[in-house]
């Protein structure tokens, strides 16, 4: 199995555990007006990139978490990352807000869920129509772009 379906499949039942807490409204707001864009994408994975080849002489990377911690909304989420390195250093220079950084990942993957593993689109609060018809008409392009790095992954093993 391809770490992008591991990825997605993980995504899907993280979103479903986090429906089942309750999303608060604000963070269901949070989701629902993001738009995502190819261009944001572009400048995503470049940051990415970015980041794999800085991660293979800077350990410290590997030790930054911008996962979601338990009780955690996406507002505190957007504030801890606009303070870390890797935001500063890659993500920041490419153009990338700090929610972009925490919402585009949670709503493509919502989006791609919906597309590619057909789950039931009602469930994942704050995902929208114009999101899952945005991943649709760009699944080719999507499918092509590296939007996870090496640093996460070398810090797993």
């Amino acid at each position: 199995m391809t770490s992008r379906v591991m990825l997605l499949l993980c995504l899907v039942a993280s979103m479903a555990a986090q429906a089942k807490q309750e999303m608060s409204a604000a963070d269901e707001k949070l989701l629902s007006g993001y738009t995502l864009s190819m261009d944001k994408l572009h400048r995503y994975a470049g940051a990415v990139a970015k980041m794999d080849a800085a991660c293979k002489s800077d350990p410290a990377l590997r030790e930054q978490s911008d996962a979601m911690k338990p009780g955690e909304t996406f507002g505190q989420v957007i504030q801890r990352v606009d303070g870390t390195k890797v935001y500063k250093s890659y993500l920041k220079p490419a153009g990338l807000e700090p929610q972009d950084v925490v919402l585009m990942p949670i709503v493509l993957m919502g989006a791609g869920a919906v597309v590619e593993a057909h789950a039931d689109q009602s469930k994942l609060k704050g995902l929208t129509d114009a999101q899952v018809a945005f991943y649709r008409a760009h699944r080719d392009e999507i499918q092509k772009l590296k939007l996870t790095g090496e640093c996460e992954s070398d810090s797993e093993e």
